[in-house]
């Protein structure tokens, strides 16, 4: 008999063939029937179609607050990491500059300035402070500071440089 009923459930489609069902079977069979087809047919009842509930609700809450507790850390992680990539950058553009200068200068025994870099196509990135530590040709030293992030690179003209938080 449970093999009847849902086979004859899979069949109902339309409200004609259901009021013909209802007249052929039994009581037992016939509201089983009926109560797949309100449930495949999406019907609900008055409390649940108002909206969502508080617990709902509070659930979506508790989700988003786990995710956004997992986001911010990583987040400021790679802002960090942009802002020493900028400092790195800026480092290696003025030993590039400096490098220029004592090519162009080279009969000179001064030291060039950051004016003197900026000459030579050095321009400092948004927000970053470059320095010149030590400016002989022999320990060409550059330190870059970004501003927003605290990060600082000290690089030497060989390329090899030291990052601090």
């Amino acid at each position: 008999m449970q093999k009847n009923c849902s086979a004859v459930r899979e069949r109902l489609l339309s409200v004609a063939y259901l009021l013909y069902v209802q007249q052929m079977l039994s009581s037992d069979c016939r509201k089983k029937v009926i109560k797949g087809i309100s449930r495949d047919k999406g019907v609900r009842n008055k409390r649940s179609s108002k909206g969502f509930t508080l617990t709902e609700l509070v659930v979506v809450m508790g989700i988003i607050a786990v995710i956004m507790a997992i986001m911010v850390p990583q987040l400021t992680k790679y802002r960090n990491r942009g802002y020493r990539a900028a400092c790195i950058n800026d480092c290696k553009n003025a030993i590039t500059a400096g490098m220029n200068w004592y090519t162009a200068n080279s009969d000179t025994a001064s030291s060039p300035t950051l004016n003197d870099l900026r000459s030579f196509g050095f321009a400092s990135s948004p927000n970053v402070v470059a320095a010149i530590i030590d400016g002989s040709l022999a320990n060409f030293t550059i330190q870059c500071t970004h501003v927003s992030g605290g990060q600082s690179v000290t690089m030497l003209v060989d390329g090899s440089y030291t990052s601090s938080n």
